[in-house]
């Protein structure tokens, strides 16, 4: 074998009016092999071969790395595999494979199989795209596949793989040549589309159109009864079309409902499908330009919450005058369900027992965000809906909990892991609590820098209070008697927006009852 030379990896950019293509890989096994991203596995397994080619004198053999192909057999129980990559297909319109294939195998039993390897949410997946096996073709052959389907993957692999049984292995086996992979990363072609992926966080693409017929395809996979949010933001004039799959059956169109010139479009399909956008500038209108979307799940796809005692939140956005965000949740009685949100957004609330609406809020949390506090009278399934006051569109926190309405079911709380969430806010609150002895009550809330909180307990127990980052470790302040008679009193004002932890005590080992209250402006 030729171990001498690196190979060269040809890679060309042909400049046309409005293409620009790509070579990312032209593999002849001429030079030093495996070189770059191929990646070889098996025993035996691929190795390059001066016995056969399609062009030029070298191949890729299935068993080269430790048999002859002059001996005309490969062996028993083989799983050889040939891969390239990862590369990235990302932002491009067109990409395409083409490779000189050879094969003489057991006929339904050992196979030479090409298979496309992509990493989509964190995980890979794969596809066969092509399938040898038998004699009756044995000359070489060239394939082309187009890889459209993978476009806007940033990890894509090209496996090239040979397998065998127990038995029949004298046939010449595979031979692979020639193996070239190119991307376009720009046209006008409905059928050179960019995939768009959709979530409930917001993303964002730039985008350029270069001349007055230039325009810029998308492709997605719309759910029935869940909105797609399109929108285009910048100085260009755009203008967005939704199509049916085949790129040709308009369903809706807009020009000028975002902001300025850019448009805007909301679409709920009415049936799970393929469908495409069309970005084109209006009226021949040319250059550069972002293209933001997200989902948001209707009603009869809301977001699942897990609701626990302890506080959690998600962040999420209303970015439509008409849009809506919906969530489900499980509540049982005896517990007191908390929703509300945090950020500049004007948000209301809704929370629903199938089709009945049975509470609505607006501002009752701080400033102008919503704050509903929901006890169910039957345990079952709730939906809870979050709409911009008035047409407001932005971004919120949605921050979510329940408590029992049992009187100091706060247990266990007894350390710094162990811990009960407070929501300080503006109003004072208070719970009863009980220390028995060596007890101590921890408790947990979200300090935002800016605002003063203040602790105090009220009673005839002598309690004790400490302060602490939330690591329950670094002491940052401690009160004893700063209260009436033996309570304590204690305020904070945070520098930083984090966590903190509270730890009450009984003084000296003092047990009995109390109330903790607290509050924030």
């Amino acid at each position: 074998m030729k171990k001498l030379i690196l190979a060269v990896m040809l890679c060309t950019f042909s400049l046309f009016v409005f293409a620009q293509s790509e070579t990312i890989l032209n593999e002849t096994f001429e030079g030093a092999f495996p070189s770059g991203l191929w990646n070889i596995s098996g025993n035996p397994t691929w190795d390059d071969e001066n016995f056969r080619s399609n062009n030029g004198n070298w191949a890729a053999w299935c068993a080269g790395s430790s048999l002859s192909p002059s001996d005309n057999q490969y062996a028993d129980n083989m799983q050889a595999d040939m891969t390239y990559g990862p590369f990235s297909l990302d932002g491009s319109r067109n990409a395409q494979l083409s490779f000189a294939s050879k094969v003489g195998t057991e006929s339904s039993y050992d196979y030479f199989k090409v298979i496309v390897k992509y990493r989509s949410g964190g995980s890979w997946r794969e596809e066969e795209i092509h399938s040898q096996d038998g004699t009756d073709s044995n000359n070489w052959q060239v394939f082309e596949y187009s890889l459209n389907e993978y476009l806007d993957y940033n990890q894509v692999k090209i496996s090239f793989v040979f397998t065998s049984d127990v038995s029949n292995r004298d046939y010449e086996g595979a031979w692979v040549d020639d193996v070239v992979i190119t991307k376009s990363t720009s046209s006008n072609s409905r059928d050179s589309i960019h995939q768009l992926d959709f979530s409930n966080t917001e993303a964002s693409l730039s985008r350029s159109l270069n001349n007055n017929s230039d325009a810029n395809w998308f492709r997605f996979r719309g759910n029935s009864g869940t909105t797609y949010h399109i929108y285009s933001s910048g100085s260009l004039d755009t203008k967005g079309y939704i199509y049916e799959d085949n790129g040709t059956t308009e369903l809706l169109s807009d020009d000028d409902t975002g902001d300025g010139t850019n448009f805007s479009i909301s679409f709920t399909p009415t049936r799970s499908a393929q469908y495409k956008l069309k970005v084109e500038g209006y009226n021949g209108a040319t250059g550069s330009y972002t293209l933001n979307y997200r989902k948001s799940s209707g009603s009869a796809r809301p977001i699942e919450l897990q609701i626990t005692r302890s506080l959690q939140n998600t962040s999420n956005s209303i970015n439509q005058s008409n849009d809506e965000n919906w969530y489900s949740f499980r509540a049982e009685t005896g517990k007191t369900y908390i929703f509300y949100t945090e950020g500049s957004l004007d948000t209301k609330g809704y929370v629903f027992d199938g089709n009945s609406q049975l509470l609505e809020d607006d501002d009752s949390g701080d400033d102008t965000n919503f704050r509903l506090e929901f006890a169910p009278t039957r345990n079952g399934d709730y939906r809870l809906k979050v709409t911009g006051y008035n047409t407001n569109t932005g971004s919120y926190s949605l921050y979510y909990k329940h408590q029992s309405q049992a009187t100091d079911d706060y247990e266990p709380n007894n350390s710094q892991s162990q811990y009960t969430d407070l929501e300080p806010r503006n109003g004072n609150r208070s719970m009863e609590l009980t220390l028995h002895q060596g007890d101590e009550d921890w408790f947990r809330f979200r300090g935002v820098a800016g605002s003063t909180y203040h602790f105090y307990s009220t009673g005839d127990m002598d309690t004790r209070i400490y302060l602490y980052q939330n690591n329950g470790n670094t002491l940052l302040s401690e009160d004893d008697d700063g209260g009436d008679g033996s309570n304590f009193n204690l305020s904070f004002s945070p520098t930083s927006t984090a966590y903190y932890k509270i730890k009450i005590v009984g003084y000296s080992g003092a047990t009995g009852t109390y109330h903790l209250n607290y509050n924030k402006d």
